[in-house]
């Protein structure tokens, strides 16, 4: 009987462990996307601070590389994801939607940019 009951333990590692290792393959890999988090909030938002640390993880979590946010808003734009190949609309799309996940509230847009 104890042999019976490794057996099945070992089994059922085995098979938490290749769920667990399908789930992570099928993550994309999302470390050659460099994000620039521009912080600069709106002064009606009072609580920017805990947004911002909501989206930084994640986005961490999700596996983009991120920089250091500034204080900079994008004023001419206004907020949204800034890309620059179509390739990478997907990749947009998923930071949009990790950023509107922390704020439900503010207008979401994603935009092709080819100015760089």
């Amino acid at each position: 009987m104890p042999t019976r009951r490794r057996a099945f333990t070992l089994f059922a590692a085995l098979a938490a462990a290749a769920a667990a290792a399908g789930a992570v393959a099928q993550q994309p890999d999302n470390s050659s996307y460099i994000l620039f988090v521009h912080a600069g909030a709106p002064p009606d938002v009072h609580d920017a601070e805990a947004r911002l640390l909501e989206v930084l993880k994640g986005l961490v979590k999700a596996g983009y590389s991120v920089r250091k946010p500034d204080d900079d808003r994008d004023v001419v734009g206004g907020p949204g994801v800034d890309y620059f190949n179509d390739n990478d609309l997907a990749a947009a799309q998923a930071v949009a939607d990790i950023v509107n996940v922390a704020m439900p509230d503010r207008q979401q847009k994603s935009r092709r940019d080819g100015s760089a």
